[in-house]
């Protein structure tokens, strides 16, 4: 779609970036830029999504569950975690 990630959550060294798919679909990068290991959690809302979702880990190419409100992962010291969340009809 050439549109880049948007910063939509930054607290305590823990951001979430979001980015459209064309299939409407969403990409979530969970950073974590501490020296310690911490879990970040996203909402819904603040992505502008609604229902139920599966999360599928994109680097492991596996899918993490089907999810209500939020996701969150833990993500090592220094790490980002990236999903793809597709509404589930």
């Amino acid at each position: 779609m050439g549109k880049q990630a948007s910063l939509v959550f930054k607290k305590d060294g823990l951001e979430v970036w979001v980015k459209d798919l064309e299939d409407g679909s969403k990409a979530v990068g969970l950073f974590n830029r501490n020296p310690t290991t911490g879990t970040v959690k996203v909402t819904w809302n603040i992505l502008g999504l609604d229902g139920k979702q599966i999360a599928r880990d994109v680097w492991r190419q596996r899918d993490e569950g089907i999810f209500l409100d939020s996701f969150s992962a833990i993500v090592p010291a220094h790490g980002v975690k990236l999903i793809i969340l597709r509404k589930i009809n």
